[in-house]
């Protein structure tokens, strides 16, 4: 491996802990001050009873949709401190250290992300207790038994979604929407069971024209539902792309010393990587190939993170003996992740250069590995014994003329 001082790797590490620092000193702020704002809005609202029900409706459903910017400010700094974190962690295996890693998988023991991911979807349940409240709740199963059901599925739905993570988030909100959907529908059937499914929308829909009291409730509840939904929708599609990292571990290298290539699948899929993942070429040559064959990679143990995303490193070690001084370039052949889908949603697959029908479609999205899937290192001419004396020799003659 490069011996040399420009090694940039120490300096992305160090840049990526500074990163880690100064977004979670932001995300602290930003929840001092939005769960304080938030908590001050629902005191107030709790101050509402002597004004009109639109009034309090008007002020409930604004702090419903405080709450989800909120949560879409929180999210995206934790997007920042998850890309940093793990390339802090990429850096780290590359130079046998360990405190990002460390750090990160008693976080996940603690399930503390999940928690405050679901701690806006409270917010969003106090909200809907407090409206209960004030639009009049009569102190009866048949008042209470929609907010109780709901409570009790949103929770569900939230596991559903932000614990028990799959690799089609998209579906995975839909399906919780359904869940807060469904015993809201069959406890509304229940309710009305004497009387026809046409004849409950009908008195539905009367009711809420009328602008009866069941009129706010039902349209805090659906506030509430449309907010749910935001919630969870961010959670689970803001997010890291799923990619495949390729580095090098220098940029300067004497002749004679190797080269550590490592490729990581930071995705949900199994890759399968052999000596021909990657190829070198001279710089001013790129489509000539070098005869350099890699041996077989070293692959450390497959890691498992809690949103889904699996990890798995290769490496080699690319022998410089044989090659001239100058310039070459590493260039990774082996799948990439691409994103389908139509729609802005998390789903990626693994697309292989070399298969021509994947081939195709990654040429159909611009995708070009001599630039896009590519490392740069120079080779110096290495060092004779007697030059390193002179070098020496020439160095400590310098320390001595400024001492003098």
């Amino acid at each position: 491996m490069s011996s040399t001082s420009n090694d940039p790797g120490l300096t992305e590490w160090q840049t990526a802990r500074d990163i880690l620092s100064e977004y979670d000193e932001r995300l602290h702020d930003l929840r001092k001050v939005g769960f304080s704002f938030i908590t001050g809005l629902l005191t107030v609202d709790a101050l509402l009873a002597p004004i009109s029900d639109s009034w309090k409706l008007a002020a409930l459903v604004a702090t419903l949709f405080l709450i989800v910017p909120l949560d879409l400010v929180d999210r995206n700094y934790r997007v920042f401190l998850i890309a940093a974190q793990i390339r802090a962690q990429i850096l780290e295996r590359r130079s046998r250290m360990d405190l990002t890693q460390t750090i990160t998988r008693m976080f996940e023991i603690a399930h503390v992300g999940f928690f405050f991911e679901a701690v806006y979807v409270i917010f969003t349940l106090a909200v809907l207790l407090l409206g209960w409240i004030l639009f009049g709740a009569k102190a009866s199963w048949e008042s209470w038994a929609p907010f109780v059901v709901f409570s009790v599925f949103t929770m569900l739905a939230v596991w559903f979604s932000l614990w028990q993570r799959s690799q089609s988030p998209h579906l995975m909100w839909l399906l919780s929407i359904a869940i807060v959907l469904l015993p809201l529908i069959v406890l509304w059937l229940w309710m009305h069971r004497t009387i026809s499914i046409l004849t409950s929308l009908s008195l539905l829909i009367a009711t809420l024209v009328q602008g009866q009291s069941l009129h706010y409730h039902s349209t805090l509840l659906v506030a509430v539902i449309i907010a749910v939904a935001a919630i969870l929708y961010v959670e689970t599609t803001v997010d890291l792309n799923e990619w495949v990292d390729f580095g090098i571990d220098g940029y300067e290298y004497e002749k004679g010393e190797e080269v550590l290539v490592m490729i990581s699948n930071i995705g949900h899929e199994k890759l399968e990587l052999g000596h021909n993942a990657w190829t070198v070429h001279k710089e001013d040559s790129l489509k000539t190939q070098l005869p350099i064959i890699g041996p077989e990679p070293l692959v450390l143990p497959e890691y498992s993170t809690t949103s889904g995303r699996a990890w798995s490193d290769f490496r080699w070690l690319i022998p410089t003996e044989k090659l001239d001084p100058g310039l070459f370039r590493v260039v990774y052949n082996g799948p990439v992740y691409v994103k389908i889908g139509p729609f802005h949603l998390r789903d990626f697959k693994l697309l292989d250069p070399n298969v021509e029908r994947d081939k195709g479609e990654l040429d159909g999205k611009g995708f070009d590995c001599y630039h896009h899937a590519a490392q740069r290192f120079r080779v110096l001419s290495k060092k004779e014994g007697s030059q390193i004396t002179v070098n020496l020799r020439e160095k400590k003659d310098s320390e001595m003329r400024v001492k003098n």
